[in-house]
């Protein structure tokens, strides 16, 4: 759930609190699919670290980070020096942004496994990250934001498909609905449960759950007889525990251990 679009909601201005009034004065890959991007003043730093292979997709926030000597490029040039003036997610998008001095824009496009970076200024795009995805270089950034009929009487006419009405739900919250007899109750109580579980979406910090196969995910909502993850206290720490996480299951090594009922 770590590319939905109301987790993207929490994680834009808790990255805004650390990097909002900083310089990005440095950005560069040392591995493939991997990007670092460092901000700072006389005062603080932030890193933000990217991993956007195909299995992976997640962001990891640190206050210190070492560059090897051999093997990374510079990346994003024409955006070095600039002044952060804010971050924020897209309405109803798994995209957000950070919007820095002189009209510049960084795109953190949260697309499964098409997940990217990309530059603009004005609406205009500059650069992307995976060139691979050559798409992206057409994306219509000034249509990133969605606006939706959330209203009942659209709800009703759409006769409660989720997937129609609020396409930014997510397979998790609508399989979540649908546990909870969605699919066979009255048109009224269907909006009910819809309310409720936007409350969660909107109120919620995330929880780190684990699969089966010990895999660690992100859920907004708490999960009976579920077995979660020892929490930092934190929204920025827990990405970065979360990122630390499957990163370990991705190499094999996750240590059972750091589960908790």
């Amino acid at each position: 759930m770590y590319h939905n679009y109301f987790y993207l909601r929490q994680l834009a201005p808790a990255i805004n609190e650390k990097i909002s009034g900083l310089q990005f004065l440095s950005c560069f890959s040392q591995n493939k699919d991997e990007i670092v991007l460092g901000f700072a003043n006389q005062h603080t730093q932030c890193f933000i670290l990217a991993n956007f292979a195909s299995q992976i997709g997640l962001l990891e926030i640190k206050s210190d980070f070492s560059r090897a000597k051999k093997n990374s490029v510079d990346l994003f040039q024409a955006l070095i020096g600039l002044k952060v003036k804010q971050v924020g997610v897209f309405q109803n998008e798994r995209s957000f942004f950070i919007d820095f001095s002189h009209d510049y824009r960084m795109i953190f496009k949260m697309h499964g496994s098409r997940c990217n970076l990309i530059s603009s200024k004005k609406n205009k795009i500059l650069d992307i990250f995976r060139h691979n995805l050559p798409n992206d270089l057409n994306l219509d950034v000034a249509g990133l934001d969605v606006n939706i009929d959330l209203s009942f009487d659209q709800f009703e006419s759409c006769q409660g498909d989720l997937l129609t009405f609020n396409p930014t739900l997510g397979k998790e919250v609508r399989g979540t609905l649908n546990d909870e007899g969605y699919q066979s109750a009255s048109i009224d109580t269907k909006w009910k449960l819809y309310n409720s579980i936007i409350n969660v979406l909107t109120t919620n910090y995330p929880l780190v759950y684990k699969d089966q196969s010990e895999k660690p995910f992100l859920l907004l909502w708490q999960v009976e007889d579920e077995k979660y993850l020892t929490l930092p206290t934190s929204l920025i720490q827990i990405i970065s525990f979360f990122e630390q996480l499957h990163i370990i299951i991705m190499s094999a090594n996750y240590k059972s251990s750091y589960l908790t009922k």
